[in-house]
């Protein structure tokens, strides 16, 4: 898997490039209709960085769920 492009990714983390967010079933972030995102692969945190469409798209699902 490639990395991220110098555009998306200015600070060489060890990063791709994020295409799509899904929780379950439903969509999030579309891969179709919203612009790709810098994932960085890190096994060894608990650290979470991702935007905050994406953040509240999941805590919504997540509050449905409950």
């Amino acid at each position: 898997m490639p990395l991220a492009s110098k555009d998306l990714n200015p600070t060489n983390f060890w990063g791709v490039e994020g295409q799509g967010f899904m929780y379950g079933d439903k969509i999030i972030y579309d891969p179709e209709t919203d612009p790709p995102v810098l994932a960085v692969i890190d096994s060894g945190t608990t650290l979470c960085i991702i935007p905050y469409k994406i953040y509240d798209g999941l805590m919504m699902s997540i509050a449905e769920k409950l």
